[in-house]
């Protein structure tokens, strides 16, 4: 169902408060670059950078799957470049749009797979938002 109480805001560059209902919760990432939910707000995703990274290690990148439904978070990270993600209109799946691949994430399981691009049949099978909430720091 999709609730009509969903209040989203950053607090500042590195926390984001989610309000549905009577629940709050507080995202944090080290900066956040971007949020969106999907079309009937059951899941909101944020990514940015993490607030520790390795210098020994290539930039990483955290996206946060946030379940509204169920309170669950499942956390993603990525050494490439997060450039959008976008949800599956029948299932609990997103595809991430990084900077050399895509990766598609089962949202129950945390299961992964990389691609190289989105064909035409996947594309039809993504939804197409009219209303989402969402920001972004940086604009094309």
């Amino acid at each position: 169902y999709a609730s009509t109480s969903l209040n989203v805001k950053l607090e500042n560059a590195s926390t984001l408060n989610v309000q549905k209902d009577k629940h709050i919760k507080k995202i944090n990432l080290g900066e956040i670059n971007e949020y969106k939910t999907n079309c009937n707000n059951s899941y909101l995703v944020v990514w940015g950078i993490p607030k520790k990274f390795k210098n020994s290690s290539p930039q990483n990148n955290k996206v946060v799957f946030y379940n509204l439904n169920n309170k669950k978070l499942r956390v993603v990270k990525t050494s490439h470049a997060v450039f959008d993600v976008d949800f599956y209109k029948t299932e609990d799946k997103a595809i991430l749009s990084l900077a050399t691949t895509n990766t598609e994430i089962n949202l129950k399981t945390g299961e992964q797979s990389d691609f190289p691009e989105i064909s035409p049949s996947i594309f039809n099978q993504l939804e197409d938002c009219k209303n989402l909430t969402q920001f972004k720091r940086y604009k094309e």
